[in-house]
């Protein structure tokens, strides 16, 4: 964090300052991230009280990996971004 002041209007405040790129677009697209977890959380638990029921894990597991990309890919964030 950096202490920021304007003498003119006598503002002091704290403005958060990421260290590198990743962790920047990690805090400016924190929300998008928060939403995000909640949607796939709401997918899955929709599939799970409403079918229909998969035929074995692993259709299953493509099913929640087709998912998470989508809902990542709808606001405008990936997986790349957080390595």
């Amino acid at each position: 964090m950096k202490k920021i002041t304007h003498d003119k209007v006598n503002l002091i405040g704290w403005i958060y300052i990421p260290e590198d790129h990743n962790e920047a677009i990690l805090t400016f697209h924190g929300v998008e991230w928060a939403l995000a977890v909640y949607d796939i959380d709401q997918e899955v638990r929709n599939r799970q009280k409403y079918g229909p029921e998969f035929k074995n894990a692993g259709e299953a597991l493509e099913w929640v990996r087709e998912t998470i990309h989508d809902i990542l890919s709808a606001r405008n964030i990936s997986l790349d971004m957080i390595i």
